[in-house]
């Protein structure tokens, strides 16, 4: 991963560089573009890409450091000095590369923030040493830690009388080969509620519970996993007998770290065990772990005694506590005694004024600077940005008055008088374009009205493309749109369809005797009495010349009957309305729902039609549900 991140580092200043040569237009060799650079753009290109030169020597050296050529403090200081300075010229080249006024106090105290925050940072590296040198983490030789199972799903953590079992069983010699081994050993164990039969041991002072553990990931896997940790720390088999060691009883695992040294720190001996009860039990004892224990802090967590406790490998965050000796309280969602967080919290404790120290210098930087030089420097230049200012806003007139003869008085009076120059020009072009703009403002309100009409008649068109003009009910195109959408809605919701087929009696009789117009108005009543009975869910369609169709969803066979049967009673009282007609208008129905008369739209209207055929024959102005339809 190492090599592949320094390849797509070296990506970046090969993109800067390939961008450099495209930019320029000249038609030169590449080389000579590079080495006579010209325009602003390819010049601050050609910064870029020297200054990100810098990031893949930080990634080689990176790469050196996890082959072991370079050590890890020479990485730290080499990475923050690099990456300090590649900001610092980054911002520097990014500034001068602006094309609008940039005051070159932003540059002066950038500078100056750099150069404060590496006066600091060298601070640090010669103080924090001797300050690391005093942390001891809250371990103690000769001590027995046990966990007892509790009725809260955790474990009640005390200290026990010392006990280290001197006879360590067998040793498992897998160690000696690789730093990262898991040794699988079968033991019937509960924990935290649920029993596994295989414990596996590494030298890295872990028990898993659950699957291997891959070392290198426990900085992304802890707390994710059910693990014992007598003491997580890098180790490696000593000669003269060191090695992990099982042995295993009928009621307990004892595991033993004997004579385990420190694979960062070869002068560290370890010697403790962790014994596995059946009943659930958990002891740690220690018995042989160095005088002193002075971290280093360039170094992964594992380089030092990391933690210890017990995690049962949930999502939850695992508890924290500073210490297990105290009659501490395992929860169900674990506890752990995180040696790396305490000394990070310690090394803050020196490291936090420095940052203050920072901040405030900072402000100070930031503050102080520009007060110092504010009647010199940038008050003089305050003026200039002004008439720059009023210029952008047209007023060309603006005349600036010069206070010192320097340089920045020098670009003041040329300001002063190309501003009287262009002001001339501007004037006599000013009629023109006054008169042009009120031709394209009209033309543009010509326009935009044109647009809108067009945009009404779209909307005109598209209400008529859905629905009949006699009637307004939706038309059988329409019909075709929503089918799919009300079936599929149906069939995801697990609810009902309702649908009723109507047609009006004797419909021809009416046209015969009153008139086609008679027969338009009673089409149009029925459209305005189909919309006014049904649901806003409900969609009423005229789907022929007489023929009607409500489609109901989330209704019930026994609610859409009802409802034929309130719609026939309703359309009866037409006659009044409609003078014209001698008789009544009467309307008969078929009815039929989904799921129960079928599970698309061609199976429901063949019940319904089969339903309106019968509701016909058996003498008109009445509903047939498709179930009482059949013969």
């Amino acid at each position: 991963m190492d090599i592949a991140l320094l390849f797509v580092i070296i990506w970046l200043p090969v993109a800067f560089l390939r961008q450099t040569v495209c930019i320029d237009p000249r038609l030169l060799p590449w080389l000579k573009k590079l080495l006579h650079p010209h325009g602003e753009a390819v010049r601050a290109l050609l910064s870029f890409t020297l200054i990100y030169l810098i990031l893949p020597v930080l990634a080689l050296i990176n790469l050196w450091r996890n082959t072991g050529e370079v050590t890890t403090a020479l990485y730290n200081i080499v990475m923050s000095v690099g990456v300090l300075a590649v900001l610092l010229l980054f911002i520097l080249a990014y500034i001068n590369y602006l094309p609008e006024t940039t005051s070159f106090m932003i540059k002066l105290s950038g500078i100056t923030l750099t150069i404060l925050l590496t006066l600091l940072g060298i601070v640090g590296w010669i103080g924090t040493p001797t300050y690391i040198a005093t942390y001891q983490p809250a371990l103690q030789d000769r001590q027995t830690l046990r966990f007892i199972p509790n009725g809260a799903g955790g474990y009640a953590a005390s200290e026990a009388p010392f006990r280290f079992e001197t006879d360590l069983g067998e040793r498992l010699d897998s160690g000696s080969e690789n730093v990262y081994w898991n040794q699988a050993v079968d033991f019937e164990f509960p924990f935290f509620g649920k029993t596994y039969s295989q414990i596996y041991v590494t030298p890295s002072g872990i028990l898993s519970l659950e699957a291997p553990q891959y070392h290198p990931n426990l900085q992304n896997d802890y707390g994710h996993f059910p693990g014992i940790f007598p003491l997580l720390i890098d180790l490696e088999p000593t000669d003269g007998g060191g090695g992990v060691y099982v042995r295993k009883d009928p009621d307990r695992l004892v595991v033993t770290w004997n004579h385990m040294r420190a694979d960062q720190r070869p002068d560290w001996i370890f010697t403790f065990q962790a014994i596995l009860y059946a009943d659930g039990r958990i002891d740690f004892a220690y018995n042989g772990l160095p005088e002193t224990l002075v971290f280093d802090h360039n170094q992964i967590p594992s380089a030092n005694p990391w933690l210890r406790g017990l995690t049962p490998g949930l999502d939850a965050p695992v508890g924290q506590t500073d210490n297990l000796t105290s009659g501490a309280i395992v929860g169900p969602n674990g506890l752990v005694q995180d040696f790396h967080n305490d000394f990070r919290r310690y090394l803050g404790r020196f490291l936090n004024p420095l940052a203050a120290v920072a901040l405030g210098g900072s402000l100070v930087i930031l503050i102080g600077l520009p007060f110092l030089f504010y009647s010199t420097l940038i008050q003089p230049l305050e003026v200039l940005l002004v008439g720059i200012r009023k210029m952008d806003k047209g007023d060309l007139g603006a005349q600036l008055v010069i206070k010192y003869r320097d340089e920045i008085g020098f670009l003041t009076r040329a300001f002063n008088e190309i501003g009287a120059q262009l002001n001339i020009l501007v004037n006599e072009m000013e009629a023109q374009v006054n008169e042009r703009t009120r031709e394209l403002a009209s033309a543009n309100d010509a326009l935009q009205l044109r647009l809108e009409e067009v945009e009404n008649l779209k909307e005109e068109l598209q209400e008529q493309a859905i629905h009949d003009p006699l009637t307004g009910l939706f038309n059988r195109r329409y019909l075709n749109e929503c089918l799919e959408g009300i079936f599929s809605a149906a069939k995801r919701n697990q609810q009902p369809v309702g649908m009723i087929l109507f047609d009006i009696d004797h419909f021809k009789k009416i046209n015969d005797v009153a008139g086609h117009q008679a027969g338009d108005r009673v089409l149009q009543a029925l459209g305005n009495l189909f919309n006014n009975s049904i649901r806003k869910e409900d969609l009423a369609f005229r789907i022929g010349g007489e023929e009607f169709l409500i489609i109901m969803p989330g209704s019930s066979l026994e609610d859409t009957g009802q409802r034929a049967e309130e719609i026939c009673q309703r359309a009866e009282a037409l006659t009044d309305i409609l003078p014209v007609v001698s008789y009544h208008v009467t309307l008969s129905a078929g009815v039929a729902a989904y799921p129960i008369h079928g599970t698309d739209y061609n199976t429901l209207y063949q019940s319904i039609d089969h339903a309106l055929y019968q509701a016909k024959q058996t003498g008109r102005n009445r509903v047939v549900v498709f179930s009482d339809a059949i013969v």
